[in-house]
Formats: structure tokens, C-alpha cells, sequence
């Protein structure tokens, strides 16, 4: 897994990480702006980012994604994730 984050991974790790009771994958593609089968390609690289820092993020058919966290966990992370390296794709 690379130590950098694309701006849509990390907009995606902010959707997930800003919703209380779960968010659909399809509500995560409308915040971010992109497709449901661009945040499908990158889910995987969003879990382990979270795995990697210890946390869960539970998958249910009907409610969609949950972080399980604190309050206080949700903060540290919101404060980390602007500081975290982007990739650049511009050419």
C-alpha cells in the first residue's frame, strides 16, 4: 500500500470519517463527485487506511459504511488527513 493518498481517497476518508450512522456508497460518490464504481476502485486503499491506524470500517448491505470510532478518535484523524501526502496526477 503507498504512504500517499490521492485527493479522492482522502475525500472519500473524510466522507466516511464525517458521517454518524453510515454512509451508502452511492451518497460517497455524490459528496465526492465521481462514479460509485470510481469510489468501488478505490475503496480498498481507503479500509487500509484505516486498518492502519487501527480502525474498522464495517460494511452492512443495507446501511452502507460505518467507521467505528470516538468522537475523539473522529477529530484526531480529521486533524492527520490534511497533513497526510498527496498524490499528484497533473502531467
Amino acid at each position: 500500500m503507498s504512504s500517499i493518498l490521492s485527493s479522492r481517497e482522502k475525500k472519500i476518508i473524510l466522507s466516511i470519517i464525517r458521517s454518524s450512522h453510515g454512509i451508502t456508497l452511492q451518497e460517497v460518490s455524490v459528496e465526492v463527485g465521481v462514479s460509485r464504481r470510481t469510489v468501488l476502485r478505490e475503496i480498498s486503499t481507503v479500509y487500509k487506511w484505516f486498518e492502519k491506524r487501527g480502525y474498522t470500517v464495517e460494511r452492512h448491505s443495507s446501511k452502507g459504511l460505518h467507521l467505528v470510532i470516538s468522537e475523539h478518535d473522529k477529530k484526531l484523524l480529521l486533524e492527520e488527513l490534511p497533513k497526510f501526502p498527496e498524490r499528484d496526477f497533473q502531467i
